[in-house]
């Protein structure tokens, strides 16, 4: 029974973050086991309530600890291949192993397994022994004996782990076997499933549950131990709540006056030394960062270095920019860019979802004292192919401020090599796959084989070094002009360069690093010196309690204190309100199956032709866009909000859309496809209050195809009927078009709508 209670609270730490309500009922079980096992003792309920605690605590530290360990690591142990490779010998199976990876020759094809924490699911075994570690210390039976039991479990749980791993292996391979060698795509996904590997436990630590069972002590009645001093038993806890917050702590750093330095000299894919314009189209237009370095120029000085990058290149630079080189950095530029950041300055690194033009290859030499890598791989969403929106985590850290999504699809991933790196946008459910060079896009088909690392990989992290900061991003794509304008873009890269803009001073990172070494000194001093488990226990438990609280709460002020610069120059936006689920938006799904006369991207994209720039606004009220609210308070700005109503289902989307804060002389654009009836369009104008009555009447010639400009109390009201001529059908289906003369007479309407609705240019 004690056993059971055990592995049921362990199953609810492991799976709280995919089935929560089934977590809490195994843990609800686990307390009524442990409360059975404690029934007719003194002072029981008590005591079931500090072992709770504990196991809580220090469970719940465990099963974070493991998530960044899975996270970080996908390459495989080698040790535990070994031991997998020789259990698959002993049934017979021909295998090899090397580097952390055990290999197969079957039928279905030579196989790769990456023996990693993802493949063994160590969550569960590991918080199982962090919660077994708990009960020995709670039961306070002699220390040298709980040691040496918590060996023995150690040992039991890595028998439990190395069999279910070659099991692991034994089914995939079966299976692939079955289903014939001629199948296009193994059946690897649901051996990819999280879950499915936690459970997969179940056979192997139920067969040893009769040894755990003469390894865990019944709780007894036991004489208290020497109390501590008082000053330990109250100054501990607090040096090391302080302690933690050292760890824990994110220093906003002191601002910094200077230029941002875009280097070009190594990317010849996206350039950015030509204006996104009414004139230059083509697949060349949209694979530039041209409006990049336009949303950069809005908030500080912006120069580009076109030639190799000097001491004198970044005389006056705050912060530098470097993405997706195709040539390799001399070793002159490699010592410039690394004493620039040592110095103070702030880096941005942005690599590719392949390694086509030896991105990966040319970054991370810069990167090995930052503390991270770039994977040379392309990750792809478990059940839909390409990633779509990731939601905000919560706390958030400074680089999602003011935002809810961020949209993404496909991006390389990054490995820090530093317990100091901090992942900071990490995409779960996620498969990784290498490039394929043969196909025109990189992007491999997303067949899914055991090659494939999955599970839970971090696209952004940050790092400082010396005084400088560093962050990286695993997509250059993203960024592109015809990529940009989607949810959480601007957003970040608004963050990224605000962040990168503050120094850090050398004692924080020294203070971090001597407070980890503090408190691991001061627990193993603790443990050295009272060989009681109940201080054992104490000390643990305390540590858990706050390294926990330590994040949470530093994670709380940090998203508190984030806040967007101020922009030193004028800017127009235009912001289009957008249902998330909707999927006549390129919002969900990266290939849609909808009509393209129901889709607008093109059209939407195309603002960013006029100067001015395009972003999106999630309708919910959950949703609330702290970048626009930001903007609306600077006098620099120009912010109008408009709407698409594609068919007449959507006009509910009209109430939302009227809640969306703005101020009084914020432009509206309003478009409507022919199937709206024009009554039901001025009766949902009506209702949400956007427009006056005595304007409906002006209103209503706009239909059926035409457009109207209304000016009420300074504030531009402008409706589009027919907006299906605007339409990806119509103007042209790809960002990669070039328009013959028809087409361009179409974007020429398209521009004008745009510059009727902003009014005089205020660049």
């Amino acid at each position: 029974m004690i056993f059971l209670s055990l592995l049921c609270k362990s199953l609810a730490l492991a799976l709280a973050r995919l089935h929560p309500w089934l977590a809490a009922g195994l843990w609800t079980l686990g307390l009524a086991l442990d409360l059975r096992i404690m029934r007719g003792q003194e002072r029981a309920i008590p005591r079931v309530v500090l072992l709770h605690g504990c196991a809580l605590t220090v469970g719940w530290a465990v099963a974070l600890g493991c998530d960044y360990a899975a996270m970080r690591w996908k390459d495989g142990v080698p040790v535990i291949a070994a031991l997998v490779d020789a259990v698959l010998g002993l049934c017979g199976v021909s295998s090899a192993h090397q580097a952390g990876e055990v290999h197969l020759t079957m039928m279905a094809g030579p196989l790769r397994f990456a023996v990693s924490p993802d493949l063994m699911a160590m969550k569960l075994p590991l918080v199982l022994l962090a919660l077994s570690g708990v009960w020995f210390l709670w039961t306070e039976i002699p220390v040298r004996e709980t040691v040496r039991r918590v060996l023995l479990v150690l040992a039991l749980l890595l028998l439990a782990a190395v069999l279910r791993a070659a099991a692991f292996i034994l089914l995939a391979s079966g299976l692939f076997e079955f289903v014939g060698y001629e199948s296009e795509e193994m059946p690897y996904r649901p051996f990819m499933d999280e879950a499915f590997g936690i459970w997969l436990y179940l056979p192997f630590l139920l067969a040893l549950a009769v040894v755990f069972g003469k390894l865990l002590p019944r709780p007894q009645a036991s004489p208290p131990g020497e109390p501590l001093p008082s000053w330990l038993r109250f100054g501990a806890p607090a040096l090391v709540c302080a302690l933690a917050a050292i760890i824990t702590w994110e220093p906003q750093g002191k601002p910094k006056t200077g230029k941002l330095v875009i280097s070009t000299h190594h990317s010849q894919w996206s350039r950015c030394d030509r204006e996104y314009d009414r004139e230059w189209y083509g697949a060349e237009s949209g694979y530039n960062y041209a409006c990049l370095r336009r949303l950069f120029g809005w908030f500080m000085p912006v120069e580009v270095a076109a030639g190799p990058l000097t001491a004198s290149a970044l005389d006056g630079a705050s912060v530098l920019v470097i993405y997706d080189p195709d040539t390799p950095y001399s070793s002159e530029e490699t010592a410039v860019i690394r004493e620039f950041v040592r110095a103070g300055g702030g880096l941005l690194l942005i690599g590719d979802h392949t390694n086509v033009f030896g991105s990966t290859s040319h970054l991370n030499p810069l990167c090995e004292p930052f503390g991270f890598r770039f994977r040379d791989d392309v990750l792809f969403d478990l059940d839909e192919d390409f990633h779509q929106l990731i939601e905000a985590p919560n706390p958030a850290p400074a680089l999602w401020h003011g935002m809810s999504f961020f949209k993404l699809r496909g991006p390389a991933s990054i490995q820090p090599t530093s317990l100091w790196t901090r992942p900071v946008y990490q995409v779960g459910h996620s498969k990784s796959v290498r490039a394929i060079y043969s196909v025109n896009n990189f992007y491999p088909p997303p067949h899914d084989d055991p090659a494939m690392k999955f599970g839970t990989f971090c696209v952004s992290a940050t790092a400082r070094h010396g005084k400088g900061r560093v962050a990286a991003w695993g997509d250059s794509t993203v960024f592109s002009n015809f990529e940009i304008f989607y949810p959480g873009k601007a957003e970040y890269l608004i963050n990224t360069m605000h962040w990168l803009n503050h120094r850090d001073g050398v004692l924080p990172s020294v203070a971090r690093r001597m407070a980890l070494l503090g408190l691991a000194g001061g627990l193993l001093a603790l443990m050295l010196w009272r060989r009681q488990p109940g201080v054992w226990l104490g000390a643990f438990s305390v540590t858990a309690a706050a390294l926990l609280a330590a994040r949470y709460g530093c994670g709380w002020i940090e998203e508190k204190r984030s806040a967007f610069p101020q922009p030193v120059q004028p800017s127009e936006w235009v912001v289009f309100a957008a249902d998330a689920a909707d999927p006549g938006h390129h919002l969900r799904d990266f290939i849609t199956e909808e009509p393209y006369k129901e889709r607008y991207e093109v059209f939407i994209q195309w603002v960013m032709r006029t100067g001015a720039f395009t972003g999106y606004h999630l309708l919910g009220a959950e949703n609330a866009n702290g970048l626009h609210a930001h903007l609306r308070s600077s006098e620099r700005t120009k912010v109008a909000n408009a709407l698409i109503v594609r068919k007449p289902a959507d006009l509910g989307q009209l109430d939302e859309f009227a809640r969306i804060p703005r101020r009084s002389g914020d432009p509206l654009l309003l478009m409507f496809a022919s199937t709206v009836p024009v009554e039901e369009a001025l009766a949902g104008i009506a209702k949400a209050g956007i427009a006056k009555d005595e304007s409906l009447g002006e209103i209503r010639k706009a239909w059926p195809s035409g457009d109207i400009l209304i000016d009420e109390g300074g504030r531009r009201l402008l409706i589009v009927a027919g907006a299906e001529r605007f339409s990806d059908q119509s103007m042209g289906i790809s960002e990669k078009v070039v328009p013959d003369d028809t087409q361009r007479a179409l974007f020429n309407q398209a521009f004008g709508l745009i510059d009727r609705l902003l009014g005089p240019a205020v660049r």
